[in-house]
């Protein structure tokens, strides 16, 4: 059966798809956006001519299918390397299909054809295989410089920021020995004393005493006014009624005996009247001098109050400057560890590298390892094939023999 040829325009289309892998000029969401639209028809293209090429060709579309379907994009050969290969694969097809038309094709020419296929299809998916490790360490050194960078970045804001902390700590501990030279009251000596605060006790209880009594007295005097008043109505009433020539004698002395005693007890209460007034008069003196006295001791009492405030500033200054000196150790400290944590993260990225070109070291070994067991099992596969060839031409010219 004749071997077809990848086709010029599934040719072009891989070409393509592998030059937008490789442009470094478009951003990745721009890589992204082409090649997802490129990656359907390409599939197409690729699964209507698979099965039908050679081996060599067979090989390399399965390769850029399984990566477009993965979408690996950094397993793509470069644009030249998969031209070289396609242009390869052509080339075996072509004395395939001319060794296809002889009537018994050299076996040697076969054999030699086979195993150059096998060697070229080991170079295009071990080009493949490095390819994409060799991206994959250049990605890891960019990486680590970066990171190497922020751990530099690092260093530097950490001394910055030690620094600009230990100025304005130095500068706050200046202005505070400022403020505590100018404070020099004492909290003992400008506090109220234990005199002084029995002193405003006693004052804010007479105080509240001749003021409660003072409003007691007020509403008793007031009462009695009232009351005085209230008599002095139902008299002019009685002496009203004893103007009717109408009573009888025994209504008018029943009258002027009621007169008699309204008058009496209004005399009294203009007694009491008098004596509450004189008594209001005195409590309210009283009131008043407790007042006085409670407005000169709180005076006394707000003044030292102002002066152990200021005293209680001073020790807060005291306090502050202590903060500050801490603060200052701590800035000073940030400095020194900041030279320590970079040198660390040093040393962890330089592990971080170790540690994967092992790793790469290894994934090379093992692709290598893989391809020589692959192309050992074609070898073999090939002699097989080429043996059965060798039978049947044995056949083919025992058979013509006889005919001839």
């Amino acid at each position: 059966m004749k071997l077809e040829q990848v086709s010029t325009d599934l040719s072009s289309r891989l070409v393509d798809i592998a030059q937008v892998a490789h442009d470094s000029s478009l951003s990745t969401a721009e890589r992204s956006e082409k090649l997802n639209q490129m990656k359907g028809v390409t599939l197409e293209k690729i699964a209507s001519e698979s099965g039908e090429v050679s081996i060599l060709a067979q090989s390399i579309l399965d390769n850029i299918r399984h990566i477009v379907e993965n979408e690996d994009w950094a397993k793509l050969p470069p644009p030249v390397n998969l031209s070289s290969n396609l242009a390869a694969a052509a080339s075996v097809t072509s004395e395939l299909n001319t060794l296809a038309t002889k009537v018994l094709p050299d076996i040697q020419a076969m054999q030699r054809v086979y195993v150059e296929t096998m060697l070229k299809l080991l170079q295009t998916v071990s080009n493949s295989e490095v390819l994409s490790m060799n991206h994959q360490w250049v990605a890891a050194e960019t990486q680590f410089a970066k990171s190497k960078l922020a751990a530099e970045q690092e260093k530097t804001s950490g001394i910055v920021s030690g620094a600009v902390g230990i100025a304005t700590a130095t500068a706050s501990i200046a202005a505070k020995v400022v403020v505590t030279g100018l404070t020099k009251k004492k909290f003992d000596r400008n506090s109220p004393s234990s005199e002084e605060n029995a002193e405003l006790k006693r004052t804010k209880d007479l105080h509240l005493e001749t003021g409660t009594e003072l409003k007691k007295e007020k509403a008793n005097l007031d009462k009695l006014k009232l009351e005085l008043a209230e008599n002095e109505k139902q008299i002019r009433n009685l002496k009203d009624q004893q103007q009717n020539n109408n009573l009888s004698q025994s209504a008018s002395k029943k009258l002027a005996e009621e007169i008699s005693v309204r008058e009496a007890v209004a005399k009294d209460s203009r007694s009491k009247i008098a004596i509450a007034e004189n008594k209001l008069i005195n409590i309210k003196a009283d009131h008043e001098l407790a007042s006085a006295g409670l407005s000169a001791i709180n005076s006394s009492m707000d003044f030292k109050a102002g002066s152990a405030n200021r005293y209680a500033q001073e020790m807060r200054a005291y306090n502050d400057i202590t903060d500050q000196g801490a603060n200052l150790v701590q800035n000073a400290t940030k400095v020194g560890t900041s030279f320590v944590d970079a040198s660390a993260k040093e040393h962890r990225i330089e592990s971080e590298k170790a540690s994967f070109m092992t790793n790469f070291a290894n994934s090379v070994q093992q692709t290598a390892q893989k391809e020589k067991r692959d192309l050992l099992d074609g070898i073999n596969s090939s002699g097989s094939m080429l043996t059965a060839v060798i039978q049947g031409n044995d056949s083919s010219h025992t058979h013509i023999i006889r005919s001839a």
